[in-house]
């Protein structure tokens, strides 16, 4: 069996991603279930060596191609075992680069790698159609304080305020409806895919606002990953998780600033493995369109994910994206009659404060669950600013597509078998400004089914200015008892129930 990638170090000052740039592919040699993750240092098979790409030749004047002499340092530093490949300071403009294991590209500041813009510049497999592709390598890292630049705006057809429409090199042009995810060059970012032992840290990630389709960071089937002290910028989902070909453990992403007109951290919806053993701790998350999203659609269950010290803004965009403003978004459910549906459980949300223009989103389907959610110390906070129109639910990929729904505070359904003292909610619920409930948890009555000796909670209203003061709630005892959600229900912030 080929080696893994065992270590791969990403950092850089200023990561500029108009256009797909990195993809790391590699076949693992291990699994790791452990929620600790130890990253070794890049190992060399001798003594390292430094070369400049401008020793073979590269000018740096981003007009003629520096393709040819990028990988002819590239190659004579593997064949010397390894070390760094030095880019000075000026603008190369390449085709597809072939990083090698033992091999650090090393982008100095006022450098800048430029990807090409013709479609002969890229492989001819249309999934390797990137600016720097590492497959089946091992010990290879990027670093430095330069820039990667795919110039994903050569790429735009026309300009567009709601969704740019981008030149596509399909060679059939066949996709179908909301699946229509074109392979442009302007693509994802940063895609992991059957990694081991990943490091991203101290990296910026630019992408146009506008543009569809460029992900920041995606990691597929891939283990033992860390990204710390990222900013990302983007039109779609900033750090993507997914499972095509195989689970993914062991993902941490911490200290990090994030702003996307798609999910800020989705898991899926490519879904046909497990993930486990997630945390996502103390990042901001700023004008996007969704926050944190599990979006499970091809039978790959999820457990044990944990979310923490985040702050959260959302908001509506244009409904052509993906999202409806929701500051938590989690959903199992078919992408189609021929997919498998799976399960979401274990999951923590702690210590989340959140502005939106929606609420919270937490749907299972018949055939699929949702269990043992757990909400602590979370302050949402409801409100409208912007002038797009609401009342329309978001099952997006495949499902129900979009809904005509009225919004709400909290939105449930299809939750089966949920114990109470495993889900709870301890909130702090506010519409337009006002406090409603502190502190307890929050169910409206529709379509809810409850376990046989279990009490209806009493009604009670907010009225909008006739009080200031904490609702006082109607009660219900639950015991032992289960509560199995047939669906769907709905937690409004405006007409609640508590149960103590």
């Amino acid at each position: 069996m080929t080696a893994g990638i065992r270590t791969v170090s990403l950092r850089f000052h200023y990561y500029v991603a108009l256009s797909t740039l990195i993809f790391i592919i590699c076949i693992q040699t291990e699994s790791h279930a452990s929620s600790h993750i130890t990253l070794p240092s890049i190992r060399y098979r001798s003594p390292p060596v430094t070369i400049s790409v401008a020793d073979h030749g590269a000018t740096g004047g981003g007009v003629h191609y520096d393709s040819e002499s990028i990988q002819s340092a590239i190659d004579a530093c593997w064949s010397a075992g390894g070390g760094r490949v030095v880019f000075p300071p000026g603008k190369y403009l390449t085709a597809t680069v072939f990083l090698k294991s033992g091999v650090v590209l090393e982008v100095q500041k006022n450098a800048t790698i430029l990807g090409g813009t013709r479609l002969e510049d890229y492989p001819a497999d249309q999934s390797r159609w990137y600016v720097v592709l590492a497959e089946d390598a091992e010990d290879v890292g990027i670093t430095g304080g330069g820039e990667i630049n795919g110039q994903g705006l050569e790429f735009v057809v026309r300009f567009d305020e709601r969704k740019n429409v981008m030149v596509s090199w399909n060679q059939t042009g066949a996709c179908s409806g909301d699946e229509c995810r074109p392979r442009l060059v302007g693509f994802i970012s940063l895609h992991l895919v059957q990694c081991d032992n990943t490091y991203i840290h101290d990296m910026s990630i630019y992408g146009d606002f506008n543009t569809p389709n460029n992900d920041g960071i995606d990691i597929d089937d891939s283990n033992n990953t860390v990204i710390t002290r990222c900013n990302i910028n983007t039109g779609d989902d900033a750090i993507c998780p997914k499972t095509y070909d195989g689970p993914l453990y062991n993902l941490t992403a911490t200290n990090s600033w994030i702003r996307t007109k798609s999910s800020a951290i989705k898991l899926g919806s490519a879904s046909w493995f497990e993930f486990k053993g997630l945390l996502f701790n103390n990042i901001t998350i700023v004008d996007s369109h969704r926050g944190l999203g599990l979006q499970i659609r091809d039978g790959g269950n999820v457990s044990d994910i944990t979310f923490s010290n985040i702050n959260i803004t959302t908001r509506y965009y244009d409904p052509s994206w993906w999202g409806r403003a929701e500051p938590i978004y989690v959903t199992t459910c078919p992408r189609d009659n021929t997919s498998n549906t799976g399960s979401i459980s274990n999951l923590l949300f702690v210590n989340i404060t959140a502005t939106s223009e929606n609420g919270v989103f937490l749907s299972g389907s018949k055939s699929g669950r949702l269990s043992n959610l757990k909400f602590l110390n979370v302050d949402l906070n409801y409100k409208r600013w912007t002038s797009y129109d609401d009342g329309l639910v978001d099952y997006r990929p495949g499902c129900q597509g979009l809904v005509n729904r009225s919004s709400a505070g909290f939105m449930m359904e299809h939750i089966v078998e949920v114990a109470p003292l495993a889900t709870t909610m301890v909130v702090v619920v506010s519409w337009w400004g006002q406090q409603l409930v502190d502190g307890v948890v929050v169910v409206l009555w529709t379509a809810l089914r409850l376990a046989k000796g279990l009490a209806k909670p009493n009604i009670n209203p907010w009225i909008p200015g006739a009080s200031n003061r904490p609702i006082v709630w109607g009660t219900a005892k639950l015991g032992s008892s289960k509560i199995e959600h047939t669906g769907p229900y709905i937690y409004w912030a405006k007409l609640c129930f508590a149960f103590f």
